[in-house]
């Protein structure tokens, strides 16, 4: 569809961060798991958080890898930046969670609600932004497979 250079720091250097960073937070909440001794209960719900956050980390890589394939097709102005707002805001929240994931006391990540709250609330909001931007990018056509016939 497009050349693509995977050479390009722009294109592999936010999903490498961003994968790193799932990467180091998995193997933290194992530790933490093993040498805080946690009950069944405590070991499921930081396991839990670890999942979501893995597959959040996948899901912002893939809002990277869309933002710059509007780019590289010529999607509209409306449509590029809709995108990278998506995948900045996404981002962000993946980072905040991140550091909240290395230096939270397992006690106030287990027994508050304001911290998944907030998680996801921020990462829903991105995904409703990217909706928006896929279907405004699939209604301008550029994309071959569309799935969008109008």
């Amino acid at each position: 569809c497009c050349q693509v250079d995977l050479t390009q720091p722009t294109l592999v250097l936010p999903p490498l961060l961003l994968l790193t960073g799932a990467f180091l937070c998995g193997i933290r909440q194992a530790l933490r798991c093993r040498i805080e001794r946690l009950k069944f209960e405590d070991r499921f719900k930081i396991g839990y958080f670890t999942a979501i956050f893995i597959w959040d980390v996948f899901d912002q890589t893939a809002s990277w890898w869309f933002w710059q394939y509007t780019l590289a097709v010529g999607a509209s102005a409306s449509v590029s930046t809709t995108a990278f707002a998506s995948a900045f805001l996404g981002t962000t929240v993946v980072v905040c969670a991140f550091f909240a994931g290395l230096l939270m006391r397992t006690r106030h990540m287990l027994d508050h609600r304001l911290p998944e709250l907030s998680y996801s609330v921020g990462a829903a909001t991105a995904d409703i932004v990217m909706l928006v931007a896929m279907f405004a990018f699939e209604m301008e056509g550029l994309n071959a497979g569309s799935w969008i016939k109008v």
